[in-house]
């Protein structure tokens, strides 16, 4: 596998150890440590290494155009990888950002993976993944991975995905290697979580290793290694892990006459972040700096008890320190980047969790009905941070995620309605329901969306109010009014707070009690920022305000 070619070829991408699928036996060559070679020779019960589903391979390459900007122009995902697009960077606008996902539940005894990242001359890239790579138990052989990064001159890599989960009994090797070019930079990260913790399962698995390299124009940089095996030594004597459970890493690649400044600035991070034994237990963390050899420039370890970003833990202060020290060699100092909310921790509805955000420094975003359907948005905290939202789900009124350790609290803008208020309707509560049913089944029609509430029904005004109004406003039955409203855009979601118009232009409608979405949140008229009247007026009294 290429270390130092910006273009590394198929073959060499192509690294993977080889197995025969009769036997089981591997290329021991290609193993990555010598002592997985037992494991190499059991043969899997049943898709051997090699088979369609067990190699993936994710090939990603960075260019910049004539405008200085970067783009993704090339991008190969096999199976468990996944590649849905490019998410922009900040503060480095004219840089490109790729979350890798993954649509398995882990990964299995037998798996190979094959990661290349290529970034060309001037690029800027950042490539992490969506969500924890959860290595799950094994019985037989093992799984590994051969990731190969290279940077082209006056080009900067991010590369930390998030943390690795090692399950009970699990084998798993790792060989990462960077390649540079005259002036380019890399910061490249892991995180290792040894086990289900809140399972008990710390360093239940069976044997982890993963090796590390840099080279610039060809010549060695950095050579380092980590070899864990809980069966043959103890992870938790001194001068390994002690009371730690989670380990984090952090190479921040700069060759070049700067390495002092940049130690100096990674290592006032580090101990600003740094909490002692003075710290509650489960938010303790050590970390340490040191300057890599052959000024190439610094390495972070930091030690934590969880692997989950958030309370204090080792792979926060990692996400810190490649916060404060990403970027191009003039921006290293630059602590202003973009917030990534990645995962979707639940609602405002759970009082645990809400209760974490009373007392946690949450953040509040603002989307509109558009960007909450969108699988990546770009927005801005309620504080002026920039927000960037790649959960794959639609956005509801109180969500919860996580963007790196820090909760976003998701808040809907309201959507501009024409209410019609079916109460002063003559009849009996399901003869005022089926009325409002006749009207869905009218306006739907026209492709409207519809909400019933009570007894309003609600109708999103996308155009002209007046248009809106002219043609509902004929299916209405006596006694009704109309008037303007703002509500959630949650109230028209299926199956969630409201109905809409069907494909085949029949409304639907449902009752809800709750107050303007499922967050059950109350809205004041005076101050949501539209200026349309909210005055009603009485289909039956000659149209006059009421």
């Amino acid at each position: 596998m290429a270390t130092d070619s910006p273009d590394p070829s198929e073959e060499e991408r192509s690294a993977a150890p080889s197995t025969d699928a009769d036997a089981g036996v591997t290329n021991t060559d290609a193993l990555p440590h010598p002592a997985f070679e037992p494991y190499a020779a059991e043969s899997l019960p049943a898709a051997a290494v090699g088979s369609p589903g067990k190699d993936g391979r994710l090939d990603l390459t960075f260019a910049v155009d004539a405008e200085g900007d970067t783009h993704l122009t090339r991008d190969l995902a096999r199976t468990p990888f996944h590649v849905s697009g490019t998410l922009g960077h900040d503060p480095a606008p004219r840089a490109e950002s790729v979350y890798v996902q993954s649509p398995s539940g882990g990964v299995v005894q037998g798996d190979r993976h094959d990661i290349a990242v290529s970034v060309g001359p001037d690029a800027l890239a950042s490539v992490t993944t969506a969500s924890a790579t959860k290595v799950l138990s094994m019985e037989r052989n093992y799984a590994a991975a051969d990731v190969s990064l290279s940077v082209g001159a006056g080009g900067h890599l991010d590369y930390v995905p998030a943390p690795t989960i090692l399950h009970a009994d699990a084998r798993f090797g790792e060989d990462v290697t960077v390649g540079l070019a005259p002036d380019a930079t890399a910061v490249v990260g892991s995180v290792v979580v040894p086990g289900r913790l809140a399972r008990g399962e710390r360093f239940d698995f069976d044997r982890y290793a993963a090796a590390f390299e840099a080279r610039a124009d060809g010549d060695l940089l950095v050579a380092d290694a980590t070899h864990l095996a809980p069966g043959e030594s103890d992870p938790t004597a001194p001068g390994v892990m002690g009371e730690f459970a989670v380990l984090g890493t952090l190479y921040v690649l700069a060759p070049g006459d700067e390495t002092t400044t940049l130690v100096e600035a990674v290592r006032d991070s580090v101990v600003a972040a740094d909490r002692g034994p003075d710290a509650a237990a489960e938010t303790a963390v050590r970390a340490g700096v040191t300057a890599l050899p052959n000024d190439a420039g610094a390495v972070v370890r930091a030690l934590g008890h969880r692997g989950r970003p958030g309370d204090g833990d080792a792979a926060r202060r990692v996400g810190q320190c490649q916060n404060r020290t990403a970027g191009r060699r003039r921006a290293r100092r630059q602590e202003a980047v973009m917030l990534v909310a990645h995962e979707f921790l639940g609602t405002l509805a759970d009082d645990e969790l809400a209760a974490r955000v009373d007392t946690a420094d949450a953040l509040t975003v603002t989307v509109d009905d558009t960007d909450r359907r969108r699988s990546r948005v770009r927005t801005t905290a309620d504080d002026g941070t920039d927000v960037g939202i790649v959960v794959g789900r639609k956005l509801r009124d109180g969500d919860v995620l996580d963007a790196d350790g820090r909760p976003v609290v998701v808040s809907l803008e309201p959507v501009d309605v024409l209410a019609v208020d079916l109460s002063g309707v003559s009849g009996s509560p399901s003869t005022v329901a089926a009325t409002a049913l006749e009207l869905g089944h009218a306006v739907g029609n026209r492709h409207w969306d519809l909400a019933l509430k009570g007894t309003t029904a609600y109708f999103p005004v996308t155009d002209d109010p007046e248009r809106v109004e002219r043609e509902v406003t004929p299916h209405c039955p006596e006694g009704a009014t109309v008037g303007y409203d703002a509500v959630s855009p949650a109230l028209f979601d299926d199956g969630q707070v409201g109905g809409h118009g069907d494909a085949d232009g029949h409304g639907n409608a449902s009752s809800h009690d709750d107050a303007h979405g499922a967050d059950g949140h109350s809205h004041a008229h005076d101050d949501h920022g539209h200026d349309h009247s909210h005055g009603v007026r009485s289909l039956d009294s000659g149209g006059e305000k009421q």
